[in-house]
């Protein structure tokens, strides 16, 4: 069998942007190497230059000012080990995942059962509506999701009118409602698990499956601008919605709903993600999935199919429904981590090279700089979640899946200098 890699205990060498001071003169002792990261490097300090907080020796106590420096490139020389301007190397952290769940409440969520079901987490009732929630509840609780952000959405929105009291509701169907306003504002804020989720899983009871359509236009840009309004710095925001029917309500168009998250995955790099339950157009859902940035896979694909870009959980299958939700976090937080930072603020974020090497590629190669999702070749190379302020590296489809199935995978990231 073989051995997966999370890049998680992967190693990210980071061969950083740093210049030294003059060696100053006398009798100043070496400053002790800081805590902290592996091989991060510090303030310059005594006549070693040691990384740390040393207290710079005598030059330091007479109160002399630090030395002012000014450090210009050289032009024209490829980046490499060689000239990367220092040296350090930390461990790859995965970096942390917020999530935006949106659930299907439409009245077929209740089969095979004929009426509501009256149920809540914890019950064994044989409903995808309650089979669904208990999935939810038990992703929560996982210890695997510790950390993780979620708010919790409902589609359509839970203002609606009595059709059949109690049991359908006139929700969504056309007009202003499409435009996603409502599916913007979640039954439950992002908050952080495991302490979040108390207040998820009262949502999820006080729910019910009573909506008369499934308007997934108006989801989808509900879901866009959740999630582009509460990104958060150091951490990726991803959208996922679970649908149990094919599109009704709104614009039932695939090609336009696969529109709506391609223009949001180019402007922010944040990808969306499809589950989809018995009864669902699988053939929609999945040009939703593909458009959003989702890699194909083989887990959970529906009718055989080999590959595809959603997770086809059945009739909300508690296992299923979990693993595919763990898998969706995985490919979020175990391909794309936070740009590392020269010490000394001269790194040039359009002067990066991201190496690749593993036991299969023992020899480092260069993985291809993209402009974004949209544009890698192949599924190949990487790419910055923003190009004018980039905070995250990700790597793309293909470059995704050959690490989580690698082993002893190792990522250096060379950064250039710019001139101060």
């Amino acid at each position: 069998m073989r051995s997966r890699a999370v890049l998680g205990c992967a190693t990210l060498v980071l061969w950083a942007c740093t210049a030294r001071n003059e060696e100053p003169q006398g009798d100043g002792q070496a400053g002790q190497a800081g805590a902290g990261g592996i091989g991060g490097v510090g303030a310059v300090g005594g006549r070693n230059g040691a990384a740390g907080q040393g207290s710079g020796g005598k030059l330091r106590d007479a109160g002399i000012p630090d030395v002012t420096f000014v450090y210009e490139p050289p032009e024209d020389v490829a980046l490499s080990r060689d000239t990367a301007c220092a040296t350090g190397v930390a461990p790859a952290e995965p970096v942390a995942v917020d999530m935006y769940l949106l659930l299907d409440r439409s009245v077929t969520m209740k089969l095979p059962q004929d009426t509501i079901p009256d149920c809540a987490v914890g019950d064994t009732t044989e409903a995808r509506w309650c089979y669904a929630i208990n999935a939810l509840a038990g992703f929560f609780e996982a210890p695997t999701s510790n950390g993780m952000g979620v708010a919790l959405g409902f589609f359509p929105h839970g203002d609606c009118g009595w059709v059949v009291y109690p049991d359908e509701q006139n929700c969504c169907a056309g007009g202003d409602c499409c435009e996603g306003g409502d599916d913007a504002v979640p039954e439950v804020a992002l908050g952080e698990l495991p302490k979040h989720r108390a207040a998820l899983v009262e949502a999820l009871d006080a729910q019910g499956p009573l909506g008369t359509t499934t308007p997934i236009e108006a989801a989808l840009k509900g879901l866009v601008s959740y999630t582009t309004a509460h990104a958060r710095t150091g951490r990726a925001m991803v959208g996922v919605f679970v649908a149990d029917g094919e599109p009704n309500g709104c614009n039932p168009n695939a090609d336009a709903l696969a529109d709506i998250v391609r223009e949001h995955l180019d402007e922010s790099g944040q990808r969306t993600f499809v589950i989809g339950m018995d009864g669902a157009d699988f053939t929609v859902l999945d040009a939703i999935a593909q458009a959003g940035g989702a890699e194909p896979h083989s887990s959970y694909c529906a009718q055989g199919a080999s590959s595809c870009h959603y997770y086809d959980v059945g009739n909300g299958d508690p296992r299923a429904f979990v693993d595919a939700l763990q898998q969706i976090q995985r490919a979020v937080s175990e391909c794309q981590f936070n740009v590392p930072e020269g010490e000394t603020g001269l790194a040039d974020p359009d002067e990066v090279r991201l190496d690749y090497s593993s036991s299969t590629q023992p020899t480092p190669i260069a993985l291809p700089r993209t402009d974004s999702a949209a544009t890698c070749k192949d599924g190949h190379g990487w790419h910055y979640d923003d190009n004018d302020a980039p905070a995250r590296l990700i790597l793309c489809p293909a470059s995704c899946e050959k690490a989580q199935s690698d082993t002893l995978v190792t990522l250096e990231v060379l950064l250039g200098c710019e001139g101060s």
